[in-house]
């Protein structure tokens, strides 16, 4: 937990989900992503200690790590442009 944290403080996760999201608007046509439980209690640890921005941006991280509820998320690009 105290790698997240870190990363949380340092501002990594934003950039990494960032570079996620350019490389969906620019390249890919489809996305899966599998989590495993302990993946998901990280990223809903870091969902619950990360500040909340203003700007577009930043809500679509927040947006992105809200959806992992799930095991596997199988995403067709399009839906992820749209928000």
């Amino acid at each position: 937990m105290e790698q997240i944290q870190w990363l949380a403080r340092c501002g990594l996760i934003e950039s990494v989900v960032q570079s996620l999201f350019n490389l969906i608007e620019h390249q890919l046509d489809e996305l899966i992503l599998t989590f495993n439980e302990s993946v998901v209690h990280r990223i809903n640890y870091v969902k619950d200690h990360m500040p909340m921005f203003p700007d577009r941006d930043n809500q679509s991280i927040v947006y992105l790590i809200d959806y992992v509820k799930q095991d596997e998320i199988h995403l067709n690009c399009d839906q992820l442009r749209s928000t």
